[in-house]
């Protein structure tokens, strides 16, 4: 656990004036983790992210905040490096945090969903992320 952690705040490799890419303006906005791997995503624990135009992904693991950079090329799609803030939290939600983050860091292709979602998968194809929109509501 400590050692995914020491990683991810690791240095954060973000350009100092990124310059818009054409198509990170279709994933601009910001998300809720609906499935995480194979299984839907426990109540108790709201992950959240968002994408923006700039290149930039930050949001909430479930008990820590980061902040990242993204890239797209078609539809695949590589996530930077993540600065992640360092709280501790009980040991299911650290877990469950702990698999998204390095789900976030597996993601290589992106499909968007018939709802406004995303669906990621890993470089095999294996499913590994879905995320609805956070309507303004939430």
């Amino acid at each position: 656990m400590r050692r995914l952690t020491t990683f991810l705040c690791a240095a954060l490799a973000l350009p100092a004036a990124a310059a818009a890419h054409p198509h990170h303006g279709a994933f601009q906005g910001s998300y809720q983790v609906v499935a995480l791997g194979g299984g839907q995503q426990k109540p108790a624990v709201r992950q959240t992210i968002t994408f923006s135009r700039e290149g930039t992904v930050s949001g909430n693991g479930g008990c820590n905040s980061f902040r990242g950079s993204y890239q797209i090329q078609g539809q695949a799609i590589i996530v930077g490096d993540v600065l992640m803030t360092r709280r501790a939290c009980g040991e299911a939600v650290m877990q469950t945090e702990q698999r998204f983050m390095r789900a976030l860091q597996s993601i290589r292709l992106v499909q968007e969903t018939g709802n406004g979602g995303l669906r990621f998968s890993a470089k095999g194809g294996a499913h590994i992320l879905t995320l609805a929109p956070i309507s303004r509501a939430d």
